[in-house]
C-alpha cells in the first residue's frame, strides 16, 4: 500500500523545472458543495471538540478527492487534500497531504480490527463515531470550505535578513520549481531554467541563467526530514531551517503567497 521511501521523503523533489509567477492574495474561501456525497459522511470524533466527517472508501463507488475526507469543529469543515483511499472488506484507509508537514503522505484515517484512529507523522488519536442522527443534524447545520495551496515547501534557508526558498507543483507536464530570494516580505522570483532529479548524486540541481542552486538532504537537522539549498560553489551560505517549525514564516511571513494552507487532522502536532 505504501510507496517505496525514496518516493514518499522525496515526492515533492522529482520531475522538470519551470518558473511561475506568485499567486495573488486569496479572497475569504466561498461555501463549498458537498451536496453530491452529504449524504454518504461518517462523522467520528475524538472527544476534544475536533471532528472527522469522511466517505468511506468502497470499490463500488469512488468520491472525488476533494470531497472525501473534511476536518473541523462540527460547524465548519475544511475539505483535506486525499492522496489514497483503500479499502479491504470492514477495514480502510485514508491518506492526506498537509504541505506543511515534511512526509509524504502527512497522515491518515484508518479503521482495523475494529477501531478507527487518525494519525498524523507519529501522533495516533482513538477516534469514536458519531450517532447517525446527531452527524446527521451536524452536517446539515455545518459550512464546508476548501482552502488549498497551489505550491508545496521544499527548502527554507537564511542567512541574516535574507532567505532563500525553494518550492515545487505538480501539473500534467511534470513538476516544477520555483526559487525565490530576498528579505522578508520581498522576496524576488528567480527564474529557473531547468531543474531535473538526479537520482545518482541523491540530489536535485536547479539551473538558472547564471548559477546552480543545489538541493539535497540536510543531515544536521535529525528531528524532521529536511531538504537544504545552497548555491553551487557558496558553501553553507544560508542556514537550514525545517518545514513544520516554520511554517507560519513560510506562509504568513515571506510574503509569497496569497493565502494559507486549509486546516488539517495535522494541525493537532503542528506549532
Amino acid at each position: 500500500m505504501r510507496a517505496s521511501i525514496l518516493c514518499v521523503l522525496w515526492a515533492v523533489a522529482c520531475g522538470g523545472a519551470a518558473a511561475t509567477a506568485p499567486a495573488p492574495r486569496a479572497p475569504a474561501p466561498a461555501p463549498f458543495d458537498v451536496s453530491a456525497v452529504r449524504d454518504s459522511l461518517v462523522v467520528f470524533q475524538d472527544g476534544k471538540g475536533h471532528y472527522v466527517a469522511l466517505v468511506e472508501p468502497s470499490w463500488e463507488r469512488e468520491s472525488p478527492e476533494d470531497q472525501t475526507l473534511f476536518w473541523g469543529d462540527g460547524k465548519v469543515f475544511h475539505a483535506v487534500p486525499v492522496r489514497r483511499a483503500s479499502e479491504n472488506g470492514l477495514e480502510f484507509e485514508i491518506e492526506y497531504s498537509d504541505p506543511r508537514i515534511s512526509i509524504t503522505p502527512a497522515g491518515s484515517v484508518k479503521r482495523a480490527l475494529g477501531k478507527t484512529a487518525l494519525i498524523c507523522e507519529s501522533t495516533t488519536v482513538t477516534l469514536v463515531r458519531v450517532p447517525p442522527a446527531e452527524a446527521k443534524a451536524m452536517l446539515a447545520g455545518a459550512r464546508f470550505e476548501k482552502r488549498w495551496v497551489d505550491h508545496a515547501p521544499l527548502s527554507l534557508g537564511q542567512a541574516g535578513d535574507r532567505y532563500l526558498y525553494v518550492d515545487s507543483q505538480r501539473g500534467k507536464g511534470g513538476r516544477t520549481y520555483r526559487i525565490f530570494e530576498g528579505p522578508k516580505g520581498k522576496l524576488a522570483l528567480v527564474d529557473t531554467v531547468e531543474g531535473t532529479w538526479d537520482e545518482r548524486r541523491n540530489l536535485l540541481p536547479l539551473k538558472t541563467k547564471d548559477r546552480t542552486l543545489i538541493v539535497s538532504r540536510a543531515p544536521e537537522i535529525r528531528d524532521e526530514y529536511t531538504l537544504k539549498a545552497q548555491w553551487e560553489g557558496k558553501g553553507d551560505e544560508y542556514k537550514t531551517l525545517p518545514r513544520e517549525a516554520n511554517w507560519h514564516l513560510i506562509f504568513e511571513g515571506l510574503g509569497i503567497y496569497g493565502d494559507r494552507p486549509g486546516p488539517t487532522p495535522c494541525d493537532l502536532v503542528l506549532p
